[in-house]
């Protein structure tokens, strides 16, 4: 595929705002399904223990190669401008309707977090706040899994990197040819929570500017501070946030600089 069409599919995947079933259809229809993915690999025992088993290891994004990738950016004045717009909103029951703008911009409920009001009492301030941020980050990528593929079986720059400047191998996977195809076909695989909810294949777009996860962040750390006060609506809330920001990991993985 070509950049035009990887671009047509990330601007669908940034117009997603919940996992309603059109809209992950029209997601899928900017997708082109590619006869073949490639991985390279050098040869070492691991490497030749995987193919001899038929097996693929996810990595996480805190141990990939290049440090761009998945280091979403974050606008920290437009943070502070939205902290304390939920302090003000949090402390001053006037306030309200410009919450529930604000609120209802991300997508959350208003009436579910009207109530807590002692939420305030552990939202960070600037000096906490990039500390906290940066603990955000970690985790975010840490709990991001992936294998990266490529379309070309011929592709130099990947022999050079990763086939061990063509020492190595590389494994073609043919999705039609019925054949070769292993997974979901073995008796094994009726255990397999791979085979039964296999991996979501995605397109890369590699861009000039790091995606804005500000929105997100701010959500990441007001599920936090909810979880914290244990107040009765919390749950609520967080569950809320968690479908505002659903689609969130997927852009910041797929859009590296």
């Amino acid at each position: 595929m070509n950049q035009k069409d990887r671009k047509k599919f990330l601007d669908a995947l940034l117009n997603m705002h919940d996992a309603a079933p059109e809209q992950i259809e029209r997601l899928r229809t900017t997708i082109k399904m590619l006869h073949t993915l490639c991985r390279f690999r050098s040869i070492t025992e691991s490497t030749l223990t995987q193919l001899q088993e038929n097996k693929l290891f996810f990595s996480t994004a805190d141990r990939y190669d290049d440090p761009f990738d998945t280091y979403f950016y974050i606008n920290y004045p437009k943070l502070q401008i939205l902290l304390d717009q939920f302090y003000h909103m949090l402390s001053d029951p006037t306030s309200r309707g410009s919450f529930v703008a604000a609120v209802s911009a991300m997508g959350i409920p208003a009436k579910e977090i009207l109530e807590a009001s002692t939420v305030s009492s552990v939202l960070p301030n600037m000096q906490q706040l990039k500390d906290r941020i940066c603990q955000v980050r970690d985790t975010v990528q840490k709990n991001l899994y992936s294998i990266c593929f490529c379309e070309n079986p011929l592709n130099e720059t990947l022999w050079l990197k990763y086939g061990d400047n063509h020492r190595g191998f590389v494994l073609v996977y043919d999705f039609y040819d019925d054949a070769t195809r292993l997974c979901g076909f073995e008796e094994k695989c009726k255990n397999c929570g791979i085979a039964l909810n296999p991996p979501n294949i995605y397109l890369v777009y590699y861009c000039d500017k790091r995606y804005d996860a500000t929105r997100y962040t701010l959500s990441l750390l007001l599920s936090n501070a909810l979880n914290i006060t244990q107040l009765p609506t919390s749950q609520a809330l967080f569950q809320a946030m968690q479908q505002s920001t659903i689609w969130e990991i997927e852009r910041i993985s797929l859009e590296p600089v």
